[in-house]
């Protein structure tokens, strides 16, 4: 079949694909969830306000926006960075097990990773706890990814609005509050947090080694 006569979603999707990007990855780059791609591409949006602006990503289309157009998109992202810079920031020991993260960054450090997206507004913090060792150790650095949403059985780091944070492994997540290991030795110690009191959960998307 001529690429031409193909649905205008089959199209947006085989072009995608030929630039080696993600549905989420154009999502981001025009502002919107992912599922919208996926359902343009599967035909199931006969029209929406965000068709323009994909094919403007994605090199179909050409000449100025409409004004009907959505909210325009970047450039094209970069696929798998060597390095992205993020903020860094130290921590120190606080009450309970807690660290007391400073509110000023110290400079920039240079991350690995091949998912560019999921760094957007991320952060990394020097870890002044070692309850999570061998895991994470006192001196590592951890990045954490606001953007991401908390996922069980992966690490997080809650914070609460007085720069005091409580980092672990998340086990169970409810609508009023967070339950994670925050201790591996000498005895696993687990915390059930109000999400009243630590209302920002971001997970960590790396571990840079001391």
């Amino acid at each position: 079949m001529n690429t031409s006569d193909q649905p205008l979603g089959a199209r947006i999707k085989a072009r995608r694909r030929s630039l080696g990007l993600s549905q989420q990855e154009v999502a981001d780059q025009v502002h919107c969830h992912y599922q919208t791609i996926d359902k343009i591409e599967r035909g199931r949006i006969s029209w929406s306000r965000y068709h323009e602006p994909v094919q403007r990503v994605l090199g179909m289309m050409e000449g100025p926006p409409s004004p009907a157009g959505a909210q325009q998109p970047t450039s094209l992202p970069t696929r798998s960075p060597s390095n992205f810079d993020v903020p860094f920031y130290f921590s120190k020991p606080g009450d309970g097990g807690r660290m007391v993260i400073a509110p000023v960054s110290q400079g920039i450090i240079s991350v690995p990773h091949d998912r560019p997206h999921e760094l957007t507004d991320s952060y990394a913090i020097m870890v002044s706890t070692d309850d999570l060792s061998p895991a994470i150790q006192l001196g590592d650095r951890v990045v954490l990814a606001p953007l991401l949403p908390p996922e069980t059985g992966k690490f997080v780091l809650c914070r609460a609005s007085n720069g005091h944070a409580a980092i672990g492994m998340l086990e169970e997540v409810t609508h009023d509050k967070l339950s994670l290991v925050t201790r591996y030795l000498p005895r696993e110690k687990r915390e059930h947090l109000l999400r009243s009191e630590f209302p920002h959960c971001h997970r960590v998307v790396n571990i840079m080694k001391r």
